[in-house]
């Protein structure tokens, strides 16, 4: 296992994660890896960014941020909605304790 900074520059105001690190087998798992610890979903992140979208062009409409976000810090703004804008660094390697994809800390600009 490998250690990894992942960051991201999509989405960078408040209630948005930074960036993380995290214990990953290589490079593809930390990009594909939420900083709350979960495989994203990259074609879900796209479809909850069109109905956030849609929020914003019509703030009198009920449509929820996504309908299987679990936290509020999951809903598709927090972080990048598409692995193109996130970028990965090898950091170092994981002791052999490590033997799933594990998140070390994360940074989340509150607000």
């Amino acid at each position: 296992m490998k250690i990894f900074h992942v960051s991201q520059i999509q989405n960078n105001n408040y209630d948005t994660f930074s960036d993380f690190v995290v214990v990953a087998k290589d490079a593809d798992t930390a990009k594909n890896t939420h900083p709350n610890g979960y495989r994203i979903n990259w074609a879900r992140m796209k479809r909850c960014k069109s109905k956030y979208q849609k929020y914003l062009d019509d703030i009198e409409g009920k449509v929820d941020f996504c309908d299987d976000c679990q936290y509020y810090s999951d809903r598709c703004d927090s972080w990048a909605v598409d692995p193109e804008y996130v970028t990965v660094h090898h950091i170092g390697d994981a002791n052999k304790g490590y033997k799933k994809t594990t998140i070390i800390c994360t940074s989340f600009n509150a607000g």
